[in-house]
């Protein structure tokens, strides 16, 4: 998916500004004196496709974008010209109503169709990890990463509230797991059962101020919990994997790291508090980590929403650390191996 910059997206949104400004400026002018109806039009006009002229002249036609990304900037200008154009000059934004009546049918019936594609693609994916995030981001990534990060978050979330508890984790092939949620799970529970009781409480105490605030507060909570119990299930479906390809490591929700075997440098067992490092990241549920991996080279570790990090350290905290330790000083020692016989069959020949 093609991005705006992080310094050109605050240039279009600054000129979307200053054009806004500058024609409510200018009706305000008009209206103040004898309305002209022929400069409203061209306000109206303006209002509506404006921003979006300015968006596929900088974005959409350089970066070759699909000219439908312009379909939200025509609603939202064609709403802030509904509320800048004094209600007795609409006339153009009428007949500009009418023309949008078409395009929103075929945006909708395009959405749907990409959905159901992605939908079929994500039933199709027959891929052995079984991983639900990475099959979302998998359907979508290939136009869309961005988007694919959003929807796996978004998407997992209902999915593994209310339907992970009563599915059964898909078996992996050629790979030895490690669950990590046995010291998350009384912490989860502890901190969802306080959730609610505040939840109820704040629900009564604000509304009896304002009952339109206690729903959005109650809508806010809900959701919190929601989410905690959807990462709690995707840590028993998304478990720690080792193969002689290497490790991926999951936390719940949060994040996804892929570690060639030759990039682990070393793991051992953590026994006190662990510093925090800009390339360390902290993979445990909970907060303790009780293993550790140092990597030789930098992997990308992938959270919520699209958030990247790269890291040569990462914390953990399976529920059988020897174990995970043990399989991964397995793996490395067939990896040193292989490379040891590759090298000595270059050498001989």
């Amino acid at each position: 998916m093609i991005v705006l910059s992080r310094t050109r997206l605050p240039i279009v949104l600054a000129a979307a500004v200053a054009l806004y400004a500058l024609e409510a400026v200018t009706v305000g002018a008009l209206v103040g004196g004898p309305a002209d109806a022929a400069v409203l039009a061209i306000a109206s006009m303006e209002l509506t496709f404006g921003p979006a002229m300015v968006a596929y002249v900088a974005f959409v036609r350089r970066r070759r974008m699909a000219v439908v990304a312009l379909a939200p900037i025509l609603f939202l200008s064609f709403v802030v010209a509904t509320v800048v154009i004094p209600k007795g000059h609409h006339q153009t934004l009428d007949a500009i109503g009418l023309l949008f009546a078409p395009i929103e049918l075929a945006v909708v019936s395009l959405g749907i169709w990409k959905i159901l594609g992605i939908a079929r693609d994500i039933r199709a994916d027959n891929a052995s990890d079984g991983d639900l995030i990475a099959r979302i981001e998998r359907a979508v990534g290939r136009d869309a990463p961005l988007l694919a990060a959003v929807l796996a978050t978004e998407l997992a979330v209902p999915w593994y509230a209310f339907i992970g508890p009563f599915r059964h984790p898909r078996a992996e092939g050629g790979v030895e797991t490690f669950g990590y949620r046995d010291s998350w799970r009384p912490v989860a529970g502890a901190i969802m059962v306080i959730l609610i009781v505040e939840t109820i409480g704040v629900h009564l105490l604000v509304s009896l101020a304002n009952s339109t605030v206690a729903l959005v507060l109650t809508v806010v909570s809900v959701y919190g919990i929601l989410w905690l119990f959807a990462d709690l299930q995707a840590a028993r479906h998304r478990p720690i994997t080792v193969s002689e390809d290497g490790v991926r490591v999951r936390a719940g929700l949060r994040w996804t790291i892929v570690i060639p075997m030759e990039a682990v440098l070393g793991i051992e067992r953590v026994r006190s508090s662990v510093p925090r490092l800009a390339t360390a990241v902290d993979a445990s549920l909970d907060g303790n980590p009780t293993v550790g991996i140092e990597l030789a080279t930098p992997v990308t570790a992938r959270g919520l929403y699209g958030r990247t990090r790269e890291v040569t350290l990462i914390w953990l905290a399976p529920d059988d650390p020897s174990g995970l330790i043990e399989a991964v000083e397995r793996h490395r020692a067939a990896d040193d191996s292989i490379m040891a016989a590759k090298t000595v069959e270059l050498l001989q020949a």
